[in-house]
């Protein structure tokens, strides 16, 4: 006989309609509602974010903890698409996550924060070693190789934790990467290594700053001649190919073909793309023996690109995600990065105008102005999904928090 109080009980596919919205509705809170009465929390009655109030030594502090924060991230996080910001970002959140993420350990902005990490020297030996070790074996084998030339970058860290600590294993790391450079990364028709193996004719100026000064290093300090020439064929190529006459600044990228021939092309003073080749110029310099034959001309290339961006600095010490484009949008990603090259010129001795260190200070007050009172460095740019494809979103990136603590440790007392 039909239970009579069968047709008043919830059917198994109602239960698993609850379920599933009250999982949604949980997510929602935790991923959508409580980081913004967060940020309701830390900010004046007016509603409006309390900027950062301590100088560059404090900034170190409370920085290091945000950064060592994203390092450790639980899970990857989600590349800011601009094609895909139209979604709510609980649905990003899950995708991602689903999907492994779009970043991995060893890729570049996890690289610019244990190096950020590891010059500020507020973060444990303990917790440097534990990132390490999630990337390589007690022997120095990479755990994951590497398969992009971004996740190069990782091999400036890298040499300096070897040198901090003396354990061959981070040497090994960091060796392996240069020879995988040098010996197996596909290269453009004129000996130069593109940033995606797929487009081996494109060279784009992110590229400078991810391997440059490690093959610089890894060339002075083991005697390795053919790294520090590679290092000296991106630069000059890109300098002789893509920088634009007018403006001093440089472009994107540029093609080359098999005649020779070089096509520049992208925007000409995208602000994280001149923040690269000053990377690559300020770091390689850095490591480039003093008689080398190319280092006049890389120093003077370096001090006129600092000359060419401190015109175009904004009165409140930022430079614009376009650096020469009026009224375009500040972006601390580009400043911290600049920051960083001039910290670098200056301690090299290549940068020695008093006018550079004031630029270097105006552009300190300028992010440490986008800086929550917890250290969180915002208004940065996202990530860029290629050449000519610039997104308008400026929120906290990984990368530059790590950019803008490098900055700062150029300001801090020794």
């Amino acid at each position: 006989m039909k239970d009579p109080n069968e047709s008043s009980r919830p059917s198994r596919a109602w239960k698993i309609v609850c379920l599933g919205t009250w999982l949604v509705v949980l997510l929602v809170l935790t991923y959508e509602v409580l980081p913004r009465l967060g940020g309701v929390w830390n900010k004046t009655p007016w509603g409006k974010e309390q900027p950062w109030q301590g100088d560059a030594e404090s900034f170190l502090e409370a920085g290091s903890v945000v950064a060592k924060r994203d390092l450790f991230h639980p899970a990857p996080r989600l590349k800011l698409d601009p094609r895909r910001m139209d979604r709510p970002r609980t649905l990003l959140w899950i995708r991602d996550r689903v999907s492994g993420g779009l970043e991995t350990r060893n890729s570049w902005p996890n690289a610019v924060l244990v190096q950020a990490l590891i010059e500020s020297g507020r973060t444990s030996d303990g917790d440097i070693e534990r990132y390490w070790d999630e990337l390589i074996d007690v022997d120095g084998a990479w755990l994951r190789p590497p398969e992009l030339l971004s996740q190069c970058m990782v091999g400036m860290p890298l040499l300096k934790w070897h040198v901090r600590t003396g354990q061959a294993r981070y040497r090994v790391a960091a060796q392996s990467l240069v020879e995988w450079l040098l010996e197996s990364h596909v290269r453009s028709s004129s000996g130069t290594l593109p940033y995606r193996p797929e487009e081996p004719d494109v060279l784009l100026v992110d590229t400078l700053g991810m391997i440059c000064p490690l093959l610089a290093r890894y060339g002075s300090e083991y005697d390795d001649p053919r790294s520090i020439a590679l290092a000296k064929r991106q630069l000059l190529e890109f300098l002789d190919s893509a920088m634009d006459a007018r403006s001093g600044l440089p472009f994107h990228a540029y093609r080359v073909d098999p005649g020779s021939n070089r096509e520049a092309f992208g925007l000409a003073g995208w602000g994280r793309g001149t923040g690269w080749l000053s990377l690559g110029l300020a770091g390689t310099l850095a490591w480039l023996p003093e008689d080398d034959v190319d280092r006049d001309r890389l120093e003077e290339a370096l001090r006129d690109l600092v000359q060419a961006v401190r015109k175009y600095q904004r009165q409140d010490g930022l430079w614009a995600w376009a650096v020469n484009i009026p009224g375009a949008e500040p972006d601390t990603s580009a400043t911290g990065m600049l920051a960083w090259s001039m910290g670098l010129g200056i301690e090299t001795g290549v940068l020695r105008d008093q006018a550079c260190s004031d630029t270097l200070q105006r552009a300190m007050q300028g992010i440490f102005h986008q800086t929550s009172n917890a250290g969180e460095v915002g208004q940065s740019m996202a990530d860029a999904a290629g050449v000519g494809q610039y997104p308008w979103l400026f929120a906290h990136t990984s990368w530059t928090q790590g950019f803008a603590l490098l900055a700062a440790n150029s300001l801090a007392e020794p």
